[in-house]
């Protein structure tokens, strides 16, 4: 029978699966890195913190110490007053790490333990529950500072969530993808600096161009700018989704943001998208132009090279006509 891989835990890792446990919205808060107090006050700090914020599930505070190895942990038992903080301010006081560490029993009276299994969090001992924990001004200016960095750390993840979900931002990387690999596949320098986008499409537009010469037809180039056009309208997308972030991230930054945001409301993707829709047909309108240049100097070229061919003074040309006339 072959032996069951064991699990290799880091602390980011228990502190994602901490979150996944208490992802219920408007019933749990996590907090990260929660001191018992601010500036030069501040000696100790707790990994975690869980606020149950629903009357029906006890209105608690829970204390979590994330620990990864049992040197990690013997180094913490050996400082007892270390967090003894914690189990005065918080109904409970957890461990948070794996379940082969450590003995239930070599742990501080009162503190539990929860161990990951698979993706789930599991109890190995209960913590013990304190009815009256204290609560000061120190702790709750503790507090407050780790709810606002909660809030950067929430707004951070919400960009990066919003652009893994993005379907014009994934198609937009795609054509990033296609073009980077069309230039390499055709020998061609592809650095672009941090040029004007005006200055930018003009530069891929020649580089496509180039590359085409000698070998596409107008079908082909019409294809290729077609490509080009449709990499615009994504990034006319995802702009959209960009601006409705940063619009409210800006606003939750001050007070005035809020009364604005209380007064109006935010921005929605569908106002954004009609103010960008609004500015879309001029671009259409120039580069239909610029297709339709490109596509007149290729049938000009064609034609020049037509008439600079040797024999094609056939019996209509007007010397032929001329000799018929004498």
């Amino acid at each position: 029978m072959a032996r069951q891989k064991k699990e290799k835990w880091d602390a980011k890792g228990l502190r994602e699966l901490l979150r996944i446990k208490f992802k219920q919205p408007g019933c749990y808060v996590v907090l990260e890195e929660v001191g018992n107090a601010t500036g030069f006050s501040a000696d100790s700090w707790i990994d975690a913190a869980v606020f149950t914020l629903w009357p029906s599930k006890g209105l608690t505070r829970a204390a979590f110490e994330i620990k990864v190895s049992r040197s990690d942990l013997i180094r913490e038992l050996n400082q007892r007053d270390k967090n003894a903080w914690a189990r005065e301010y918080f109904h409970e006081f957890w461990y948070l790490m794996p379940s082969d560490i450590a003995k239930p029993e070599e742990l501080p009276a009162g503190s539990g333990w929860l161990y990951p299994r698979g993706q789930q969090l599991c109890v190995k001992v209960q913590s013990a529950h304190n009815e009256n924990p204290k609560l000061d001004n120190e702790f709750l200016s503790a507090l407050v500072r780790a709810v606002d960095k909660e809030r950067q750390h929430v707004a951070g993840r919400a960009v990066a969530e919003l652009l893994n979900e993005s379907g014009p931002y994934q198609r937009a990387q795609a054509y990033v993808a296609a073009v980077h690999k069309f230039f390499n596949i055709h020998n061609i320098d592809s650095y672009i600096g941090a040029d004007a986008p005006s200055a930018v499409e003009a530069t891929i537009l020649k580089l496509l161009t180039q590359a085409m010469d000698g070998e596409g037809t107008t079908a082909k180039l019409k294809h290729v700018l077609d490509h080009v056009s449709n990499f615009e309208a994504h990034i006319e997308n995802l702009t959209s989704s960009f601006l409705v972030v940063g619009a409210k991230a800006m606003l939750a930054c001050n007070e005035m943001g809020e009364f604005i945001h209380n007064s109006w409301g935010y921005p929605t993707p569908e106002d954004v998208s009609n103010y960008i829709t609004s500015r879309a047909d001029a671009k259409r309108d120039k580069a239909s132009k610029l297709l339709r240049k490109v596509m007149m100097d290729e049938l000009k070229s064609e034609k020049v090279k037509t008439e600079a061919e040797p024999g094609v003074e056939g019996e209509h040309s007007p010397e032929a006509q001329t000799s018929k006339g004498e």
